[in-house]
């Protein structure tokens, strides 16, 4: 089975599950979900989307492992007026695009653990070293908010 078509396990959705609930604590709605193709961060944007009411899901390349920052700053720009927008992607590449959000460094020393959540507040126009870091919850942290 390749990388992309590999589900998320049973004990990864449980736990992807809760810890959803407990970001509903911190974000009382979403607007829209934006996931990469490969099949686990589908399988986690859908359990977002129905957690969060079913908000709109899209799922893009610009979240794939091998995008280049600039493609998910252009969807982003994209969906102007679309606020907020939770992003559903892969490591390392996520905490590398969390760092060039906020510094315009593609090198991060930020770990974001899978199932993990950040709020980033990016200035208009969007553009890179522009984020400015809100809040940041690994998997754990966001299950004890259940």
């Amino acid at each position: 089975m390749s990388d992309a078509d590999r589900p998320l396990t049973e004990k990864g959705l449980r736990r992807m599950t809760r810890a959803v609930r407990g970001l509903t604590r911190v974000v009382p709605e979403i607007a829209l979900v934006a996931s990469s193709p490969l099949l686990r961060a589908v399988q986690t944007a859908e359990i977002v989307t129905t957690t969060f009411g079913g908000c709109p899901l899209v799922i893009t390349e610009a979240l794939t492992p091998d995008a280049e920052p600039d493609e998910l700053l252009d969807f982003l720009a994209a969906q102007e007026g679309r606020a907020p927008i939770a992003c559903v992607g892969h490591e390392p590449g996520l905490s590398r695009w969390v760092a060039w959000a906020m510094c315009g460094h593609r090198q991060s020393s930020l770990r974001l653990k899978k199932g993990a959540a950040c709020c980033l507040n990016m200035t208009q126009p969007l553009a890179a070293d522009q984020g400015e870091l809100q809040w940041l919850l690994q998997p754990r942290q966001l299950r004890a908010l259940r």
